[in-house]
């Protein structure tokens, strides 16, 4: 696996989030693993199985990622290049149209009213326009803030796609480290302040999962993205 930015940020970083809690836990479960031996391991174990997991939230993302765009009734760059759904002003809009057409022989973009008329046709314009943007953007110096909402988004769908693994493990961990801190409440034992602390961690990144994790919070980061792109037209 390629380590740059977008696969530790988008895909490593999520799969970390979802095993923080475990790692956590099993810090007051082993505590011989608190030596600084330990804590390497701690550190590199899961770092390898995290490796794998990466592949698996970019795919529990990706698979998810059509009933996204299909609950905010399309693909977000697609929408942000229509007459009827894009939220860019009207006037900057018709910029961004007519410079495609010169940027893309032979393209035409539809007017309102044949958007209206033939969706489907005017779908597959804005499409191949978004498709053409993101061929031509791939420049990180140039377009540098494109590529830091495709990271902010990648990120987020790949965290929400494995929302039932993070909720889980949190909520497990929260409970098993409560328990211990509460069975030791009363004996002279260093881990117990441990616990409590790992505990409150990990009910927050539940409270997280539950409440911050959802489409809603993907769509802010996604439509970004497809502002961003269009806006590239300015100098492209």
């Amino acid at each position: 696996m390629k380590f740059d930015y977008y696969t530790l940020v988008a895909r490593l970083l999520p799969t970390y989030l979802v095993i923080l809690p475990l790692v956590l836990l099993c810090f007051i479960l082993f505590p011989d693993i608190q030596n600084f031996y330990g804590i390497l391991a701690g550190i590199f174990v899961p770092f390898g199985v995290t490796v794998l997991l990466a592949q698996i939230g970019r795919d529990a993302g990706k698979q998810k990622e059509s009933w996204l765009f299909s609950s905010w009734g399309g693909i977000p760059t697609n929408n942000m290049l229509s007459n009827i759904h894009s939220t860019i002003d009207k006037n900057s809009l018709k910029r961004y149209h007519q410079k495609l057409e010169k940027l893309i022989p032979g393209l035409e973009i539809p007017t309102e009213d044949e958007e209206r008329g033939n969706p489907d046709k005017a779908l597959q314009i804005f499409q191949s326009c978004t498709k053409y943007l993101r061929e031509n953007t791939r420049d990180l110096k140039k377009f540098n803030l494109i590529f830091s909402e495709n990271v902010n988004y990648g990120f987020r769908r790949n965290l929400w796609g494995m929302k039932r693994e993070g909720a889980c493990a949190a909520y497990i961990s929260s409970v098993v480290s409560f328990f211990i801190f509460a069975y030791k409440l009363n004996v002279d034992n260093f881990l117990f302040p441990i616990a409590l602390i790992v505990g409150v961690i990990c009910l927050a990144m539940f409270l997280l999962w539950m409440y911050k994790v959802n489409p809603k919070w993907i769509k802010i980061v996604a439509d970004a993205y497809a502002e961003r792109l269009i806006c590239a037209l300015d100098v492209l």
